[in-house]
């Protein structure tokens, strides 16, 4: 297998690798980098999307924090 190249990682987000999803029905809740993300709502997203998400898939993130 080879190596993907990516484009560079905007300033402010971070690469992870999901590595868990569960399906709720109507939503999704995702593990990646220790972290859960919840709430993903599958009328929200567009068609498509959320067959993507799945584990090994790498989102490109951006953490909000109170800074």
């Amino acid at each position: 297998m080879m190596a993907q190249e990516h484009e560079p990682t905007p300033e402010g987000y971070q690469r992870h690798v999901i590595t868990a999803v569960e399906n709720h029905g109507d939503s999704l809740t995702i593990e990646y980098s220790g972290r859960v993300f919840g709430g993903i709502m599958f009328d929200q997203l567009p068609a498509g999307v959320a067959d993507s998400i799945r584990p090994g898939t790498e989102p490109i993130i951006r953490v909000h924090t109170a800074d």
